[in-house]
């Protein structure tokens, strides 16, 4: 699914695109998919989806599977996000430093669709035209409101401690960029019970497409599940 404020979901103006608008969003499809297969749900997470799933456990236990988490945006302080993002490129310190041209050039990203710049943003992160039109469909008040109420203002620690005992387990590039490696392995000291796979050479986008045995992993992950 697009969760609020990207891809193809609504986009309002005035929402805080918090933890809880996203999880308020996202409770009724949960809900219909545990209804319609009278089981709890296997999620597969994806960047700040680790959040939003866990926040959704926190209040569903009884409708949720185990979580397979890739890329979790962990940072040990909002200093640390800032300079990690300001070393992405120059898009991505757009929402850190918030400058007046801010605005308009992340809303003519999306009336492009991410067209102007795709053949060098391709070379470097090997995005799928697709899922690049698709990450340039929000706005720009999706796209800070999300980074800063969202992302930095969420505790992952208290998160995963409200969470509760449930099967999870985490992935992560050792070449992510978005959420330095170094930043999650801290977190992953912290919570030695939740199993946890560095993926060699991963960065923070695709390379779950490009790792077949990442793949052949993750799909023995969700067999076992069903099977069980």
């Amino acid at each position: 699914m697009d969760l609020l404020g990207h891809g193809k979901s609504p986009k309002p103006g005035d929402s805080e695109y918090s933890l809880t608008e996203q999880a308020d969003a996202v409770e009724p499809i949960l809900k219909r998919l545990a209804a319609q297969s009278d089981r709890p749900i296997p999620i597969i997470a994806h960047s700040m989806g680790n959040l939003v799933s866990l926040e959704l456990r926190r209040r569903h236990p009884e409708l949720i599977g185990p979580i397979f988490g890739m890329g979790m945006p962990y940072f040990p302080s909002r200093d640390h996000a800032y300079q990690a993002f300001m070393k992405l490129n120059p898009f991505a310190t757009l929402p850190v430093k918030r400058p007046w041209y801010a605005g308009p050039i992340v809303n003519a990203a999306r009336y492009s669709r991410g067209k102007v710049g795709f053949e060098w943003f391709n070379k470097n992160y090997g995005l799928p035209r697709d899922c690049w039109e698709d990450g340039f469909a929000v706005t720009w008040t999706s796209l800070s409101r999300t980074l800063h109420n969202l992302i930095l203002d969420t505790d992952v620690d208290k998160l995963l401690e409200q969470a509760g005992s449930h099967d999870l387990e985490w992935f992560h590039g050792t070449h992510d960029q978005s959420a330095p490696y170094s930043y999650v392995q801290e977190l992953w000291k912290r919570h030695p019970h939740v199993p946890t796979t560095a993926i060699q050479q991963g960065n923070h986008n695709v390379w779950i497409q490009k790792n077949a045995d990442f793949t052949k992993l993750l799909a023995a992950r969700m067999k076992a599940y069903y099977d069980k």
